[in-house]
């Protein structure tokens, strides 16, 4: 049971009970008076005192966040800057990884176009005139055939075998799959250093804007905190406005829940604005960066099938990715020429957008932790107004045993009294509310009017 406080005894002669929404068992007494007070009153004064927790729980709160708000803002300035550097840092991270595989896949096309050539022996080795002749039959039944073509015999007579490719078409095929390869790796050097130049001017971005992060007035947020702060304030030293509409402190809520967020807003924007302008940009370049490596990796892949087959499908599998002719292009990141890209996998175009998304929501404010915190901090703040509306509403049923308690332990007070002593225990009783609740003449007269009305008779 807890303690009820005289101020909200002290209402109960000029508020009534409102509108009942739900019904509540009374737990806000632990003494003879109190309870008293709460069976005299028919449970308003609980519903008074639970007002008066709820409003200075809500009060604590938001004096918590007025104390925290320099504090908050300088947080959010220091989780933008530092968004914006670990978001440098992955794109510089995602460039050097795209730039690796672009020469891998450029290295590998370079092999495939241009093998080693195998070491002529000077003298004969033994066992060298028992080799079958060149183009003899034992010659050409020991020569293996290519995976395509064993395949196709494997497959059974009754399947036409697969049509072998040109061998010079195929070696100028994979020439020029080389040339192409080698073009993409010329053209990566610009997008790769624009990217390495956007994250740093990034960065740089950032630490030109701190002091005017810094000097964004609070006053857009603290404000309404304090017209909110000052107005609960009012509710506790004058309880008798707890039932009041209080449209002013609706409206101090709602300012809350929008300019809080606002000013943290406008310090992360100051902060990155600038900045997120250049890692788009270095976004984009590496974007070119990726479809390059991409690009190069498909040709390198179809180059190596066709190595390895023979077959004139895999060779018009190849010319198909590759241009046909010198294409004008127009200039993409930093003004630079692009060559032409082949047609990538929707798989790979989107695996390449989604590693650079994630490096940019690096630097995304609305996810910045101090920022979804103040955001939650405001929601908080309006719920538990909403929860006090909700309680000014409900009204507080006494429950039987509290009923039962006040009862019985008014008859004890007069155990073993009879005559002028039960009058005299009684004239005691009154008194003592008098001296407890003299504040408020209704309230005393409910609770005189309790006592004497179930106290004993003498």
């Amino acid at each position: 049971m807890r303690r009820m406080k005289l101020s909200a005894l002290a209402l109960i002669g000029v508020l009534g009970v409102s509108s009942v929404t739900d019904v509540a068992r009374a737990g806000c007494c632990d003494d003879f008076w109190s309870c008293a007070a709460a069976v005299a009153t028919a449970g308003a004064s609980c519903q008074i005192q639970n007002l008066i927790e709820s409003v200075t729980a809500l009060k604590n709160a938001v004096d918590t966040t007025i104390a925290n708000m320099s504090t908050q803002a300088s947080s959010v300035i220091a989780q933008a800057q530092k968004g914006v550097g670990d978001a440098a840092g992955e794109l510089k991270q995602v460039r050097a990884e795209t730039a690796a595989q672009l020469k891998a896949s450029t290295d590998q096309a370079h092999e495939l176009a241009n093998p080693a050539r195998p070491v002529t022996a000077v003298g004969l080795k033994p066992g060298v005139l028992n080799k079958p002749v060149a183009g003899s039959g034992a010659a050409m039944a020991s020569k293996p055939l290519s995976p395509g073509l064993a395949k196709a015999v494997n497959a059974g007579s009754t399947a036409s075998p697969p049509k072998p490719a040109d061998p010079q078409a195929t070696k100028d095929a994979l020439t020029r799959g080389d040339k192409y390869a080698q073009e993409l790796l010329a053209k990566s050097t610009a997008p790769a250093n624009l990217a390495n130049q956007m994250a740093d001017a990034a960065i740089a971005a950032t630490a030109r804007h701190l002091d005017a992060a810094r000097r964004i007035s609070l006053d857009l947020a603290l404000t309404p905190l304090n017209m909110v702060r000052d107005s609960l304030l009012d509710l506790l030293k004058h309880p008798e406005r707890l039932f009041d509409p209080s449209a002013q402190i609706n409206a101090d809520i709602q300012r809350i829940a929008t300019q809080m967020p606002a000013m943290f807003d406008r310090i992360t924007t100051e902060v990155t604005q600038e900045a997120l302008a250049q890692l788009n940009q270095g976004s984009a370049a590496v974007q070119q960066l990726q479809e390059s490596a991409s690009s190069a990796n498909t040709v390198a892949e179809a180059m190596q099938k066709l190595q390895d087959s023979k077959l004139q499908s895999d060779l018009d599998a190849l010319n198909g990715l590759l241009p046909k002719q010198a294409v004008a292009v127009a200039p993409a990141a930093g003004g630079v020429a692009r060559a032409p890209m082949v047609a990538l996998s929707p798989s790979v175009t989107l695996a390449n957008k989604q590693r650079l998304t994630l490096v940019l929501n690096r630097a995304d404010t609305a996810k910045l932790p101090v920022v979804v915190q103040q955001k939650a901090v405001a929601s908080d703040l309006s719920s538990r107004w909403q929860a006090i509306q909700l309680k000014q509403k409900t009204a507080v049923a006494i429950d039987v045993p509290t009923q039962q308690k006040v009862d019985k332990d008014l008859n004890q007070m007069f155990v073993g009294k009879k005559g002028a002593d039960v009058a005299k225990k009684k004239q005691e009783l009154l008194a003592e509310a008098k001296k407890r609740f003299g504040n408020d003449p209704k309230t005393l007269a409910k609770v005189q009017q309790y006592i004497e009305t179930h106290a004993p008779k003498g």
